[in-house]
């Protein structure tokens, strides 16, 4: 958490008008992630903190990422997590905000007061707003950006390893070839798979909440089956509906929450319920869609 009071008049202004806010601290024992970007993680935060022996031989420890994948997936949250488990303070700047203003300054001053903080995660959301392919015949030639990029490129060449820099992106195909380049680690971030589900929800549950298994096996696995290619589901969802359903037992008195009632959310979000047939076995109705 960084304490705008201690900065510099440039360096609050600069927080205030580029930086969004994270007051609360991301553990990362709460971050799902696939195998391979856990991996590749935990990779990071090793040499992160064995820097002094990679220096030490002259090398240098790592300290740039780019994160790419669907909305919701996880990359601000992983971010976070980052900037707790180091201990560093987290600039996380909107980079399509940026435009608005005079985008090769916005990211010096963004520069500048890292260098003010001493340490620090700059984290770069929506990077393709800035870092786009220049010979991509969808975007126009922008001199204005063109100088952005090269202002940020010049940043990221001269940035030491006091400091990370993180960048998020909806759109990989689009950014610049020269840009990815400049990257430590690439991490692709997807949408939960549904076998990852019942994980997602354990690790979104407050710890003074029991979790009741519920559901009839044989509705679990139609929800399951149709949930795999729902692909709008995002572990900021599945959070959502964790605490919605804490919230409720909150308001009934109880100390746990049920597995039916979540799933209920995720039919919800599919626009679908469970019906029985002639013969009482279940199956999945679409909002809707007329029944057979």
């Amino acid at each position: 958490m960084i304490d705008v009071t201690k900065l510099s008049s440039k360096g609050q202004e600069t927080y205030l008008k580029y930086c969004m806010k994270h007051d609360k601290p991301v553990n990362m024992a709460d971050v799902v992630l696939s195998e391979e970007n856990q991996k590749k993680i935990d990779e990071f935060i090793t040499e992160r903190k064995n820097r002094m022996q990679i220096e030490r031989i002259g090398l240098e420890p790592m300290n740039r990422i780019l994160m790419y994948g669907a909305s919701g997936t996880g990359k601000t949250y992983l971010t976070s997590a980052l900037a707790s488990t180091l201990r560093l303070p987290m600039l996380h700047v909107d980079a399509s905000q940026l435009q608005s203003t005079v985008p090769a300054a916005a990211i010096a001053d963004i520069f500048e007061l890292a260098y003010e903080l001493r340490k620090a995660i700059i984290f770069l959301d929506e990077c393709d707003s800035i870092c786009w392919a220049r010979d991509d015949a969808d975007n126009q030639d922008d001199g204005a950006i063109r100088r952005a990029n090269n202002t940020l490129f010049q940043y990221l060449d001269q940035m030491n390893a006091d400091y990370i820099f993180v960048g998020a992106t909806n759109l990989y195909d689009k950014l610049d070839g020269a840009f990815k380049r400049r990257f430590n680690i690439e991490m692709k971030f997807l949408v939960p798979k549904i076998d990852n589900f019942s994980q997602a929800v354990h690790k979104f549950m407050n710890t003074g909440f029991k979790f009741i298994e519920d559901m009839d096996p044989a509705v679990k696995a139609i929800v399951d089956c149709q949930a795999r290619n729902y692909s709008r589901m995002s572990y900021y969802q599945i959070k959502d509906w964790v605490h919605r359903t804490e919230k409720q037992a909150i308001f009934k008195q109880q100390n746990y929450i049920r597995e039916s009632d979540i799933y209920g959310l995720l039919m919800s979000a599919m626009r679908m319920e469970v019906k029985y047939d002639s013969e009482n076995k279940p199956y999945l109705h679409q909002y809707g869609v007329q029944s057979k």
